[in-house]
């Protein structure tokens, strides 16, 4: 089976958690794990450090910001 973010990834969420349905917009969180059953991920949240089970379509890599300088030039 193929994951798209590997454990300990970056990434940026935009979209719905399913523990408690907060909306997340460009929040950054890391990749713990990846539900076998669900396919959804396990995501610690960088900014206060809870957890939240997100679908991988509302996922994207996190580029850091020397990177998302070079591409603005």
């Amino acid at each position: 089976m193929f994951n798209r973010f590997k454990n300990n990834t970056i990434v940026l969420i935009n979209g719905y958690g399913k523990c408690n349905n907060k909306k997340y917009k460009n929040k950054i969180g890391i990749v713990i794990c990846r539900d076998p059953y669900f396919l959804d991920y396990n995501i610690r949240l960088l900014e206060d450090g809870t957890e939240d089970w997100i679908d991988g379509k509302f996922l994207e890599k996190f580029e850091g910001e020397e990177n998302n300088e070079s591409k603005l030039s």
